[in-house]
């Protein structure tokens, strides 16, 4: 293999990886013809012959070839005018004159260029030349095998100490310990990274409670909304409280173009049809009710101003659920209903569901603020929500499974009553 990095920047591991993993090492993981690199404390790399490529650290520059990169923070590739990303996993990209293809395996890639940006989800695959082909699942032999090849050479890096806890480090190390939720929000304070945080497989039900971070644009919002479907394809379900915020932005997000009459959902219906046909009714039932449930939802205040064809696009999608087994149905709301009471969840997840709810329905906080968990619900003192008077204070106890409003203070006294959170908000403008 040919680089252009000098040798104190690059340097071969392959010795250090056989005294790992034992002679037998080469003949299962790594093809013959295969180069196996470490190109910095927290990237390891394997490539073919004739790949062509220079690193600084958690940085390369990708001319040709073919080569599957694996990382424990944050890694950034640049191949022409195209920038991908990937953290804590691994994948796979080979480029030549024409084109470029990436094989996410482990973590998903963020493509970026010109100013546009992709999503390829964790075990997917997309080609690039003029314009992106339609993203494809990985064949099953070839997953298989990359994943063993990422699994060893991970195992190698986390083996190595690194001088520096970058939050990087810190996310991928809590990661391990299973106490992710510790360090995710300091990570996530670019869009880059709060994108690629709401697709990886070990991240995004954490991601897609946490507000969104500054600078984050309308083009990135609308991605991360319109690819989540596409990447629900693991063994492994997106969250029902995810699903949940993403039906909250779509919502959000239709009522700031404020278009009373739905024209921009009569584009989006089709594509949520389209997306949700995807979805295999036998494998994930759950799954596929999820997204229909919460398509009615954005679509109620609507749904009396659709056109004939959007109510019929609308008709369909809600008819997916007669392919369901008889005992999907109520269960999947029952379950996030109950969860509420379930005293083990983490109450640091727990503030940052509500954070982020909340914010979305448009109120403010401030250092005065004050967070208590309850028992599946959060005790919210001196919230901000505009009000017919201007801005109020507001304490209640709210629900982020089942977006209940409780004990609400209103001069001086506790209302009897619970508001659905929108409701609530509609309560607080008029009064």
């Amino acid at each position: 293999m040919r680089t252009s990095t000098p040798s104190h920047r690059l340097f071969v591991a392959l010795p250090l990886a056989v005294m790992v993993f034992g002679v037998s090492l080469h003949d299962v993981f790594f093809p013959a013809s295969a180069h196996v690199l470490q190109a910095a404390p927290t990237v390891a790399l394997q490539s073919t012959p004739g790949t062509l490529l220079s690193a600084s650290g958690a940085t390369i520059d990708f001319r040709q070839g073919t080569a599957l990169i694996v990382s424990k923070g944050l890694v950034r590739v640049t191949a022409g005018e195209r920038v991908l990303q990937g953290f804590s996993g691994g994948f796979e990209i080979t480029r030549d004159a024409s084109s470029l293809t990436v094989a996410a395996l482990t973590t998903p890639v963020l493509l970026t260029e010109g100013g546009r940006s992709i999503i390829v989800p964790a075990q997917s695959q997309s080609t690039f030349s003029d314009a992106p082909q339609a993203l494809q699942g990985l064949p099953e032999s070839y997953l298989r095998d990359r994943l063993m090849v990422v699994s060893h050479l991970m195992s190698d890096l986390d083996a190595a100490s690194s001088s520096t806890r970058t939050d990087d480090l810190a996310l991928h190390e809590d990661m391990r310990a299973g106490k992710t939720a510790l360090s995710l929000p300091l990570f996530v304070h670019t869009p880059d990274r709060w994108l690629l945080a709401s697709f990886h497989p070990e991240l995004r039900d954490y991601a897609w409670v946490l507000p969104e971070p500054v600078g984050v644009t309308e083009e990135q919002r609308m991605l991360r909304l319109h690819m989540l479907i596409p990447s629900d394809t693991l063994p492994d379900a997106v969250s029902a409280l995810a699903v949940r915020q993403w039906q909250q932005g779509w919502s959000v997000l239709l009522a700031s173009r404020k278009d009373p009459f739905g024209k921009y959902l009569t584009v989006l219906l089709p594509i949520f049809k389209q997306q949700m046909q995807q979805i295999d009714s036998d494998r994930s039932p759950e799954r596929l009710e999820r997204y229909i449930n919460a398509v009615q939802k954005i679509a109620q205040p609507y749904q009396r101003y659709l056109a004939p064809e959007a109510a019929k696009t609308l008709q369909e999608i809600v008819a997916l659920k007669d392919v369901l087994p008889s005992s999907i149905g109520r269960g999947d709301e029952n379950n996030i209903q109950s969860s509420s009471s379930h005293s083990s969840i983490d109450p640091t997840i727990l503030i940052a569901q509500a954070k982020s709810l909340l914010q979305a329905a448009g109120f403010m906080f401030t250092s005065e603020t004050a967070w208590q968990p309850e028992e599946g619900s959060v005790r919210v003192r001196d919230a901000v929500i505009g009000g017919g008077t201007g801005d109020q204070l507001v304490t209640f106890l709210f629900d982020p499974s089942t977006l209940a409003v409780r004990a609400i203070q209103k001069d001086g006294t506790v209302l009897p009553y619970a508001l659905e959170l929108s409701k609530y908000v509609e309560w607080m403008h008029k009064n």
